[in-house]
């Protein structure tokens, strides 16, 4: 299979998709919000799935969207900062395309959530402090450590971090 998908990984506020919308436009590739389709196929929002349907069936779900779109290519995926939890979902990521970590200063993070009150993280829970963020940053770091590149968007505007994956994505590409 030829490795023709970037997926973007990485946690909540890393900006995941705003990343992967300006890497789109450069690219000329597609990009595809996998939250987007989850909430679109459950007919729920994130948060209401893990109300009403819990955890175990999110992560289910996820893993069958991935699935799924892991069988196209040249598509731009921002993932849910979950995804990489499961083995079969790294190895789904690994076998199709390039694994683009982005990596933040938890402050960052929390400042980014906050300014965006909009969209709920049901993991991070109704009251989102910097305490919770940098306990989920340690405890994913090794579980995100499989990426095949990883970037600080901490102190970086969405463009320059796209065209700074466009230059790794090209060098992978050629020794692929």
């Amino acid at each position: 299979m030829k490795k023709n998908n970037i997926y973007l990984i990485g946690l909540s506020g890393t900006g995941k998709s705003t990343v992967g919308k300006e890497l789109a436009k450069i690219t000329n590739l597609s990009f595809f919000e996998m939250d987007d389709e989850i909430t679109k196929i459950e007919g729920y929002s994130i948060s209401e799935i893990f109300k009403i349907k819990g955890e175990e069936h999110f992560r289910n779900i996820e893993s069958n969207v991935l699935f799924e779109i892991s069988k196209s290519k040249d598509y731009i995926i921002s993932t849910g900062g979950g995804v990489p939890i499961k083995k079969y979902n790294r190895e789904l990521m690994n076998n199709s395309g390039l694994i683009v970590k982005l990596d933040c200063n938890p402050n960052v993070i929390f400042n980014r959530i906050k300014s965006n009150q909009k969209t709920i993280r049901p993991l991070l829970g109704n009251s989102i402090t910097l305490k919770k963020i940098k306990t989920m940053y340690f405890d994913r770091k090794s579980i995100y450590s499989f990426a095949d590149h990883t970037i600080d968007t901490s102190e970086r505007i969405p463009s320059e971090i796209a065209n700074s994956i466009v230059e790794f994505w090209t060098k992978w590409m050629k020794n692929i």
